[in-house]
């Protein structure tokens, strides 16, 4: 039987056939927000196949671009021009990237909602 990391390889997402989703990341902000992002896809995609209608694939430049901004450090308004990795390869730093500014938000509420998770 080959192990799951094996079919995993380098990548952060794996989609398990009748058993789920399975994430990875450099720090947990970012696995979370790679899982919670990859959930909403999912419902996404389940909600346009239940319409009963035809579905449109995007092109492979608009997948790749999509790839490549996700991949990257986290863009924020401020430094878009020098981190957006369309625009600048360079910017990508696997320390970085999508969910650091959301995971001290959502902490916070957890706190407020019940913080005996932190004892």
């Amino acid at each position: 039987m080959r192990p799951v990391v094996a079919d995993l390889g380098r990548n952060n997402v794996l989609v398990l056939r009748n058993h789920g989703l399975l994430v990875c990341g450099n720090t947990i902000p970012q696995a979370f927000n790679a899982i919670y992002w990859l959930e909403q896809a999912c419902r996404i995609q389940v909600d346009a196949l239940g319409c009963g209608r035809p579905l449109h694939a995007p092109t492979e430049m608009a997948i790749g671009n999509t790839v490549t901004c996700l991949a990257g450090t986290e863009i924020t308004l401020d430094n878009e021009r020098d981190t957006n990795p369309v625009l600048n390869e360079a910017a990508q730093n696997l320390q970085a990237g999508y969910g650091l500014l959301e995971w001290p938000a959502l902490r916070r509420r957890l706190d407020r909602i019940d913080g005996s998770y932190a004892q």
